[in-house]
């Protein structure tokens, strides 16, 4: 029978989380967030987005926030950015989407365990739960991601994006996944 854990079993654990998270995607050597500017065909929908996902929060009883990543994951855009740790998160959703894993619709409890405990440690750098789809805006050369986090199912992240999309004026291309104005 193996023996019991003792108090410094469990201080050593939570030395080596913390050491982990400390050198993970929420510590000093993060890679930086990095900006880019959103171009000019965006503007309008800029504008008309914080209302849209404003109405949407309140339809689903949440808060969120909402980034737009360039395929170089640089932040064109951002909704709510009160919360730093979101920022992080909202990239390692893109990175996801963007490398085609597949998005899933975890629990909430799976979502801590099995997503958020290796990325926090820094075991992989991608969270593939739904709430990104991809939109191309007049003036870019490559689709950008448009990411949605902060719900307590990745579903309703998703749900959230296409609604705000929606009010934005984009449209589902017919055929595939991209959002257009």
């Amino acid at each position: 029978m193996a023996e019991p854990l003792r108090t410094r079993d469990y201080l050593a654990m939570a030395i080596a989380a913390i050491f982990l998270g400390v050198i993970g995607p929420l510590g000093p050597f993060a890679p930086p967030m990095a900006n880019a500017p959103l171009p000019k065909s965006g503007a309008k929908a800029a504008k008309t987005l914080p209302m849209a996902l404003a109405a949407a929060e309140d339809r689903h009883g949440v808060k969120v926030r909402a980034t737009l990543f360039n395929g170089q994951l640089e932040e064109m855009y951002g909704y709510n950015n009160e919360v730093a740790m979101m920022a992080p998160i909202a990239r390692a959703k893109a990175r996801a989407y963007l490398k085609g894993d597949v998005l899933g619709n975890p629990s909430v409890i799976t979502t801590a365990i099995v997503y958020m405990l290796p990325w926090v440690f820094g075991f992989t750098d991608t969270l593939p739960v739904q709430g990104s789809v991809k939109i191309m805006l007049p003036g870019l050369k490559e689709a950008a991601v448009f990411v949605v986090n902060g719900a307590p199912y990745a579903a309703v992240d998703l749900a959230i994006a296409q609604e705000a999309l929606l009010a934005c004026g984009f449209k589902q291309k017919k055929g595939n996944d991209v959002w257009v104005l």
